[in-house]
């Protein structure tokens, strides 16, 4: 799964739930897992995460996600140095 730091909470907070997906995003892939998770370098709310073959992004630190695309795979790659 994916977790990200609550400084305020002290603890780890799962970001890959079904409270936070897309309905219909956990079925039968529902236990490969997170891949890959990256946060944007110009805005700290807006993260990236492949999950089971398609690219999640959210533009509030992780609190919800929306599917827009199908990468079909599961590695996610960000040049830090990117504009």
């Amino acid at each position: 799964g994916g977790y990200k730091w609550d400084a305020g909470q002290n603890k780890w907070i799962q970001i890959a739930t079904t409270e936070r997906l897309p309905e219909g995003s956990l079925g039968f892939f529902e236990y490969d897992g997170v891949s890959s998770l990256v946060s944007a370098r110009k805005d700290k709310n807006r993260v990236y995460m492949a999950f089971c073959g398609t690219l999640y992004t959210s533009d509030d630190a992780a609190e919800t996600w929306r599917a827009p695309e199908s990468v079909g795979g599961t590695n996610l790659y960000m040049d830090p140095n990117a504009r």
